[in-house]
């Protein structure tokens, strides 16, 4: 389901900064990631430190965390925790509403 689309990575190695990539596999708790996303600099991460994800489910923006692994062949892994957080915490979106009004001056 997540193949293909992309995710965005925000590392210790890198405090602020969002690394953006598409997701090249995918399984039950854990995703690779294409290593060239983030301008390159997801190829450049250090292995077995703490990232946050952040991915759109069914339309709603997550927050999971996660930890990093690097193989031996430089592949990208991502596994992800068991706690998702919405981004977004409403739960119904807001509606803009434009109403004519009349205001007195107050002595």
């Amino acid at each position: 389901m997540l193949v293909g689309h992309e995710v965005t990575l925000f590392s210790e190695q890198f405090p602020g900064k969002p690394l953006v990539a598409k997701v090249i596999l995918a399984t039950e708790g854990e995703i690779s990631v294409d290593r060239s996303g983030g301008v390159g600099l997801i190829d450049s991460l250090v292995s077995n430190q703490n990232i946050t994800l952040q991915v759109t489910y069914r339309g709603q923006q997550l927050s999971l965390p996660a930890k990093l692994k690097r193989s031996t062949g430089g592949r990208c892994r991502v596994i992800i925790g068991r706690r998702a957080t919405p981004l977004s915490r409403r739960r119904f979106t807001r509606m803009t509403l434009v109403r004519p009004v009349r205001l007195a001056a107050m002595p």
